[in-house]
């Protein structure tokens, strides 16, 4: 997976990661994710996964918002 994870992906691995929130495991993958989403957050928001998220997923956006003011 982290292979994959770069700063065009990120977004997109979290929306496609939602559909699996029941799975515990999925947690802790996500949690990554949104490290380094916050790590990077001003070149991510310049991607078209960003751009998904911030139109499509108002819950996922919900948790960047949390993630970033912790």
């Amino acid at each position: 997976m982290h292979q994959e994870l770069n700063i065009n992906t990120a977004c997109d691995l979290l929306i496609c990661l939602s559909r699996y929130d029941h799975v515990k495991e999925i947690h802790d993958i996500k949690d990554s994710i949104w490290d380094f989403v916050t790590d990077n957050i001003r070149e991510i928001k310049k991607s078209k996964g960003y751009d998904v998220l911030m139109r499509q997923y108002p819950g996922l956006l919900g948790q960047l918002i949390d993630k970033i003011t912790k």
